[in-house]
């Protein structure tokens, strides 16, 4: 089968194989190709199971609450065998033809099979992880989410180096310090406070290196930062800034506003008990830190990443804002207006997808690269963090409201989840995964 279609590129680390089967296989998935009509049924039987299954949990749900209902799961579910469910309805629809295909004519599956693997996650993260260095596996839709498991398994005062891929900063302040040491407080803040109750926790760290798209128009920088005490934001430590590539726009040095050397204040009173941090802001091809770079480091992948929407296109953001504050969400240049259910655009919106894929195929090849040449240095991952930040719609335990807990229901801010376009989803957490699994040479352990 050829997976990659319309694409010159040759690839270094990216191989097509590792899109047709699934992450957390456990069987041997030689499938034949269906017709479309009996896959179309097979997936719909498969997918009644999967939803079956998990609202076979809403009465205890009901009961006994979201933290009691996860711990129940996690001790009653078969999850080898629920996950082989997953393995058998992708194999049979990469059996039919390649991705960009399938994904095109059954669509509405990936969406689905996304939303059910989603309720699966809380498990998934206690009971499967990488054997060989055992590196614990995090999924997680929200990136907020990621702060409880980051405290569960980093116990010291010193956090390792966290190396962060996202389209966005995720430095929204914290509602207090310490609220995140359970599962309970996963709802407690907005999916935008990630790194701050992070650093939080610890008296000292490796540094914070956020590795962004191509795209994004700002400079790249290494600052220190600290936290306030009054608010708890993230500011710069001082007035130093090392520029590593500026960008400009008429005259000005665009800075994400984070690291705006103009909001240094020596007036702001920082939390002393935790050590300054050393935060980078490059592109995968500027990053020149990898000796700073801990044997045991973190890795944060957002999969917005590769490709996101947004409020804001990277060609109009200066007319829109103020160069020296910079508040909107820049939609990912490789994304494309396409509505699937259009069929009278089948052939366009083809040749669309064909677009979309080749970029996020390019772009998984040079995070393969960077990983690799951290890998080549003895350096490997203690933690792997896939976060969705995409769109799910009837989940037990999820939905796709990222504002966190709010005494205002009225409120007319929802900050909605749904930066990955949920067609990408499934497909591309299980590429990424199978990746990695292969550059790193692990094995699977299901506990």
């Amino acid at each position: 089968m050829n997976f990659i279609k319309n694409i010159d590129t040759k690839f270094e680390f990216y191989d097509q194989i590792h899109e047709s089967y699934f992450m957390y296989n456990t069987l041997d998935h030689s499938t034949k190709s269906q017709s479309k009509l009996k896959l179309h049924k097979t997936s719909t039987f498969i997918i009644q199971k999967l939803r079956q299954k998990e609202y076979s949990f809403l009465s205890y749900y009901e009961d006994n609450g979201k933290s009691k209902t996860i711990e129940h799961m996690i001790k009653t579910l078969d999850i080898v065998k629920q996950l082989d469910i997953f393995g058998t309805c992708y194999s049979n629809l990469t059996a039919y033809s390649d991705f960009n295909t399938i994904l095109h004519k059954f669509y509405t599956f990936f969406y689905e099979l996304h939303d059910r693997l989603v309720f699966y996650y809380r498990a998934m993260n206690e009971k499967i992880r990488f054997k060989n260095n055992n590196i614990h596996i995090i999924n997680i839709n929200k990136h907020n989410y990621c702060v409880h498991y980051i405290l569960k398994h980093f116990k010291t005062d010193t956090l390792p180096t966290m190396i962060f891929f996202d389209t966005h900063a995720d430095l929204n302040n914290s509602h207090i310090q310490n609220a995140f040491t359970d599962i309970n407080k996963e709802d407690y803040n907005n999916i935008g406070a990630v790194n701050i109750p992070i650093l939080l926790n610890y008296k000292k760290n490796n540094g914070v290196h956020w590795i962004l798209p191509d795209n994004q128009p700002y400079s790249y920088v290494k600052k220190f930062m600290g936290i306030t005490e009054d608010n708890l934001n993230i500011v710069p430590f001082d007035e130093k800034t090392e520029y590593i590539k500026k960008y400009e726009y008429n005259g000005h040095t665009i800075n994400e506003p984070h690291f705006n050397p103009k909001k240094y204040n020596k007036q702001n009173k920082l939390i002393t008990s935790i050590q300054p941090v050393l935060y980078t802001l490059t592109n995968i091809e500027y990053f020149r830190f990898f000796e700073n770079i801990t044997p045991d480091y973190i890795l944060n992948i957002d999969l917005d990443y590769f490709i996101s929407h947004g409020t804001v296109e990277t060609t109009l953001i200066f007319d829109k804002y103020d160069p020296h504050n910079i508040t909107g969400d820049i939609i990912s240049t490789n994304l494309c207006n396409i509505n699937l259910e259009m069929s009278h655009l089948d052939e366009e919106n083809n040749e669309k997808l064909n677009k979309e894929l080749s970029s996020i195929r390019i772009k998984i090849d040079q995070f393969l690269s960077f990983i690799n040449k951290i890998k080549n240095l003895g350096k490997i991952p203690k933690m792997i963090i896939f976060c969705d930040s995409s769109r799910v719609d009837f989940s037990l335990f999820d939905d796709c409201i990222g504002l966190g807990n709010t005494d205002d229901i009225n409120t007319t801010n929802c900050m909605l989840n749904t930066f990955l376009p949920k067609r990408y989803a499934f497909w591309l957490r299980n590429t990424l995964f199978n990746h990695i699994r292969n550059i790193l040479g692990e094995d699977i352990i299901i506990l």
